[in-house]
């Protein structure tokens, strides 16, 4: 595997911040989220050597861990936005009431309804992108595993042709960002989607390089 972090600026410039591969079997290999921490932990470092003060990591699934988020909020004093794989993890919302992640936002109120390119890849790999009305509710929740306070998206894709498997039920972001506009929500959903022309990057390696059929085997 590879871990990869794509700076982008506010002005659309892109660069390459950190990327290492690595292996499970290498002499001294912890676990994957200590590599990922420390690849933060020195993209901070350096970004801020330089001057920049704001810095938001966006994540795909698969980084919806409650210590990672944790570790983003209180150690590197960083926001972040990160799209839930873990849609069953008990939270505790503003009601007060505990219950699974995906049936507390299933119930929270619509903030704001917008027209949102929603990306999807297909089974050639090509990232395609479809105009759909999307519903988007928001709550700040609390998980009950690890007490990390946070907030949370739902987004729901209205319109006749039902989505891919991996969006039937919409998406769910989290977030330590503010939630108490439309207009933020917006602000998140657009950082979101930032991070799929990194996806658009990886389809066009895997199709024009083939690199699926290439293994390091050492």
């Amino acid at each position: 595997p590879t871990l990869n972090a794509i700076g982008l600026a506010e002005d659309g410039t892109k660069a390459l911040l950190y990327h290492e591969t690595y292996s499970a079997e290498a002499p001294g290999f912890k676990r994957q989220n200590e590599l990922v921490k420390a690849a933060m932990r020195t993209i901070v470092t350096q970004l801020r050597t330089e001057g920049v003060g704001q810095i938001c990591f966006v994540l795909a699934r698969g980084f919806d861990d409650a210590l990672l988020m944790r570790f983003i909020d209180q150690d590197l004093t960083c926001q972040y936005v990160i799209r839930a794989q873990h849609l069953d993890r008990r939270v505790k919302g503003e009601q007060g009431k505990t219950e699974v992640l995906k049936d507390q936002l299933a119930t929270s109120e619509v903030k704001t309804t917008l027209d949102m390119n929603r990306p999807t890849v297909s089974e050639d790999g090509k990232v395609r992108y479809r105009k759909r009305k999307t519903e988007v509710r928001s709550s700040a929740i609390e998980t009950a595993d690890y007490l990390l306070r946070t907030n949370a998206l739902r987004l729901t894709f209205k319109g006749k042709d039902k989505p891919s498997n991996n969006d039937a039920d919409g998406w769910v972001l989290l977030t330590n960002l503010p939630i108490d506009n439309p207009e933020m929500l917006k602000h998140i959903i657009a950082l979101s989607l930032g991070r799929w022309s990194i996806e658009d990057v990886f389809a066009w390696t895997k199709q024009a390089l083939g690199w699926e059929q290439v293994a390091v085997l050492e």
